[in-house]
């Protein structure tokens, strides 16, 4: 069987596992899997059903539809191709922010900076970078008295504009 339309050697994958005396080989250049031993029908008809695909680029996958073709050989003749569509459907998930913790902080006049959350989580399941993070007070702000900062680490770098409170 094959990926015979839409074939991107980057990032599609057709998998099998060995079984029922049929042993799979993926060629990734040509888009080719090829099952091998000899057994019965019943055994290749199994194994046919088992065989999967994956797109392994989780960020920004090609949307071209692939055509996945299957043919099988006796020791005579070739059977058709038939071959059944993929249509790759991109996966755009929001990031999560979860877990902050909803008691109110207490903050004494003359106190220097207040770690605003210990326990705040983020998580995106379909990219493992973010880009940016915005925080804002959002509710009785006073210019010249509250300041949000944060010390830059590991590539991130902080602004804050008191004109619009974050």
């Amino acid at each position: 069987m094959s990926i015979s339309e839409g074939f991107n050697n980057s990032e599609d994958v057709l998998a099998f596992t060995n079984q029922l005396g049929i042993t799979g080989n993926w060629n990734s250049t040509t888009g080719i899997l090829t099952l091998s031993g000899t057994s019965s029908v019943a055994n290749y008809q199994t194994a046919l059903r088992s065989v999967t695909y994956e797109n392994t680029n989780g960020l920004n996958p090609s949307t071209v539809t692939r055509e996945i073709s299957f043919q099988v050989f006796d020791f005579e003749d070739p059977s058709g191709l038939i071959s059944r569509e993929i249509e790759i459907v991109p996966f755009n998930a929001t990031p999560v922010l979860a877990a902050i913790e909803g008691a109110t902080i207490s903050f004494t006049e003359a106190d220097g900076p207040t770690s605003l959350t210990s326990t705040i989580t983020i998580s995106d399941s379909d990219d493992i970078n973010l880009e940016e993070a915005t925080i804002q007070i959002t509710n009785n702000y006073f210019l010249g008295e509250d300041v949000l900062d944060f010390v830059n680490a590991n590539g991130i770098t902080s602004n804050f504009d008191s004109g619009t409170e974050h």
